[in-house]
């Protein structure tokens, strides 16, 4: 009978343990939730006024039309000009950014002008880059071109971004409509990948 009853008293003092541990096991469990949760919330918010901001991805060329012109590295850096608010998106200026190297094979150079440019990210990660100003040189010819590029994340710190620039300028070997494409352009501020 004694051992029936010590038997019950251990069982008890193990399930009294048990329940304590079990309690401070989702103790720890709810703290390193909430250090997730806030450090998911701060990765979402849109970066701070002022950020250092990087980019770099592959850019296609084409005459709109399915003729490739070129290939391009691209790469540019900037800084954060406005932020709209808990995942409201906001503005990047793009203060430098250089084409190359392009596809040796095709002997064409790219360039950008009147710099910068503004990058702007909406609420839903839709990416618009307006002022966009280049010059592609063929064969000694250069053809210019300018419009705005639109774009939509493909998911935290990676675009896609596309577009068609017209020709400003005459009497060069290039389209009349430059397709410009970066499937993944991979885009950072302060170290942090963008989103909204």
């Amino acid at each position: 009978m004694m051992r029936g009853t010590r038997g019950l008293r251990l069982a008890g003092k193990n399930v009294a343990l048990t329940r304590r541990r079990g309690r401070r096991g989702v103790t720890t469990i709810g703290a390193a939730g909430m250090l997730v949760l806030v450090g998911a919330a701060h990765a979402s918010a849109f970066a701070p006024v002022g950020g250092a901001a990087r980019g770099f991805g592959s850019t296609d060329f084409d005459d709109t039309a399915g003729t490739k012109v070129t290939t391009c590295q691209n790469k540019f850096s900037g800084h954060v000009t406005h932020n709209a608010g808990h995942r409201q998106g906001g503005e990047i200026s793009i203060d430098d950014i250089s084409f190359g190297p392009c596809d040796p094979a095709t002997g064409i150079s790219v360039s950008a002008n009147n710099l910068p440019w503004t990058l702007k990210v909406d609420s839903r990660a839709n990416l618009v880059v307006e002022g966009v100003d280049l010059d592609v040189v063929k064969n000694g010819r250069t053809c210019h071109y300018s419009g705005t590029l639109e774009g939509a994340r493909s998911f935290d710190g990676v675009f896609t971004i596309f577009g068609a620039l017209r020709r400003q300028s005459g009497g060069c070997d290039g389209p009349a409509r430059l397709g410009l494409s970066v499937l993944a352009e991979s885009i950072s501020v302060d170290g942090v990948a963008l989103s909204p």
